[in-house]
C-alpha cells in the first residue's frame, strides 16, 4: 500500500501530521474493530486495511523523523528519496529511471574520474613498454611522468571522495 492510499483509507488529506494520523486511527479502529462491531468479515477487512495503512504511515514518519507533511512520489506513492522531474513533479529514482529505460544513463562523475586515471595508467604503460623496446630515453621519461600523473589523479580522487553512510 502506498502513501496516498494509506491517507485515503484513513480518511485524511495527504500530508496530515502524525498526531492527526493517530487520532484518525484510534477513532476508526474503535469503529471497525471485529470485537466491537458486528459487521463480520467486512469490518475485519476494513480493520486490516486500517492497520496496514497506519503501519505504512508510521514507518514513513519514522523514516523521515519529522512532524511536517511528508512528500511522496507522485507516480508510485513511495516516500523514499525524491527528485524533481522535468515536469516539476516529485518522483523517486525508480520512477525517473523507468521513464528513460530506452536511453543509456549518463555516467556518474566518479566513473569519469576513474576513467581518467585508467587512461593515464595505460599511457604510462605504453610509453614504458615502447621505451624498453626501442631503448628510448624520451619514452621512458614520458612514461614516468604519465605514471606520476596517474598516481596524483588517483590520490586526488581518493582525497575528494565522499563516503555516504545509510
Amino acid at each position: 500500500m502506498n502513501l496516498p492510499d494509506s491517507y485515503r483509507v484513513m480518511g485524511l488529506n495527504p500530508g496530515a501530521p502524525l498526531e492527526e494520523v493517530h487520532r484518525a486511527y484510534k477513532r476508526l479502529v474503535l469503529k471497525y474493530h471485529p470485537d466491537r462491531s458486528h459487521g463480520g468479515a467486512r469490518s475485519h477487512r476494513i480493520f486490516c486495511r486500517l492497520t496496514e495503512a497506519y503501519a505504512r504511515l508510521q514507518a514513513a514518519f519514522a523514516a523521515h523523523e519529522a512532524p511536517h507533511p511528508l512528500p511522496f512520489c507522485q507516480r508510485c506513492g513511495d516516500a523514499g528519496r525524491l527528485f524533481r522531474a522535468t515536469d516539476g513533479r516529485l518522483c523517486c529514482a525508480d520512477c525517473l529511471l523507468a521513464r528513460r529505460r530506452k536511453r543509456l544513463p549518463m555516467p556518474r562523475p566518479q566513473t569519469v574520474r576513474c576513467l581518467a586515471t585508467i587512461g593515464l595508467d595505460l599511457a604510462a604503460m605504453f610509453c614504458l613498454v615502447f621505451a624498453v623496446k626501442d631503448a628510448s630515453l624520451f619514452s621512458a621519461v614520458l612514461g614516468l611522468f604519465s605514471l606520476l600523473a596517474a598516481l596524483m589523479t588517483l590520490s586526488y580522487d581518493v582525497l575528494t571522495s565522499v563516503v555516504v553512510a545509510r
